[in-house]
């Protein structure tokens, strides 16, 4: 599919971690967390307004939100700078990273980048409006998942596990995967939704 990409001008808001999230004590990521929660509405309205887009928490209205940044989005060569920052966060595992920083040389630049944290947070919102069993939260484990320390979504359970498994939504990882469609040229507007319509049948 191919957009003409859009210029917008957008008013980024900077989260307050310097550092990686697997390094916050326990005081920090619930600082940070709350104070992510406490931004989503601000943002909500934001987006809304730059994008033209009616966000009213359904999943239909992530159609035409997700078509806008197809537009808008801005893709830039990779600097050896971000290569050497993304190894040092050790957020992915090998493979992972090895697909990331040989995969066509190219990135978000940053301000689409921080359009897709706001996204994310609309993302997240639409679950939790669809389903009280649907909330935000975190967990410390460092064990368990690479999304420590991070907002999540809880109450998605997979039930065709015995006992159930519970599964984790981080709504910034979920919408990058989609994202990444657009860097490698394979994107489609109903992503986003088709994504998260997926993810429907995990809530009780």
């Amino acid at each position: 599919m191919f957009f003409k990409r859009e210029k917008v001008n957008y008013d980024i808001l900077v989260p307050p971690v310097k550092k990686a999230f697997a390094t916050l004590n326990l005081e920090e990521t619930e600082q940070y967390f709350n104070w992510y929660i406490e931004k989503i509405p601000d943002r909500v309205k934001y987006l809304s307004e730059v994008s033209g887009c009616i966000l009213d928490f359904s999943f239909e209205s992530l159609n035409d939100l997700w078509f806008w940044f197809i537009r808008i989005s801005q893709i830039e060569k990779m600097t050896d700078e971000r290569k050497e920052c993304i190894r040092r966060e050790k957020k992915y595992d090998a493979h992972t990273l090895a697909y990331i920083l040989e995969r066509e040389d190219k990135q978000f630049s940053i301000e689409s980048e921080y359009i897709l944290r706001d996204i994310a947070m609309y993302v997240g919102q639409v679950f939790v409006e669809y389903s009280p069993y649907i909330c935000w939260g975190f967990h410390t484990d460092i064990k368990r998942d690479s999304f420590c320390k991070m907002p999540i979504l809880k109450g998605f359970v997979d039930k065709q596990f015995t006992p159930p498994f519970e599964m984790i939504f981080e709504p910034n990882h979920m919408v990058h995967v989609q994202a990444e469609k657009v860097i490698e040229k394979r994107e489609n507007a109903a992503d986003l939704f088709d994504m998260c319509n997926c993810w429907k049948k995990y809530i009780l």
